[in-house]
């Protein structure tokens, strides 16, 4: 009997909304819902349509992100990576960003 858990959100939201405040207090951010589906649905665009490893980096840029501009909402910053990742995979990039 494997003690695996679902990776499927839909199947127990509670446990993943618990790991989201839990993980908030451990790093001493206020309380405060954390919108997990959304951010969950960035790691899967990114993962699918970009590379799998940025997925961690992308969700940090966001939380950087929202942070830097306060009037910049979760639902904003979303859309604006959605249409990074249309662009799909990354190409070779130089240093500067030039492709």
């Amino acid at each position: 009997m494997s003690d695996r858990r679902s990776h499927d959100l839909a199947e127990d939201p509670d446990r993943w909304d618990a790991w989201a405040a839990r993980a908030a207090d451990g790093l001493g951010l206020p309380p405060g819902h954390v919108d997990v589906p959304t951010l969950h649905r960035i790691a899967t665009v990114v993962a699918r349509r970009v590379e799998r490893p940025l997925v961690p980096v992308t969700t940090y840029l966001v939380g950087r992100a929202l942070e830097h501009d306060p009037a910049l909402t979760l639902e904003e910053a979303t859309a604006r990576i959605e249409r990074l990742a249309q662009e799909g995979p990354l190409t070779e990039v130089t240093r500067d960003g030039a492709r």
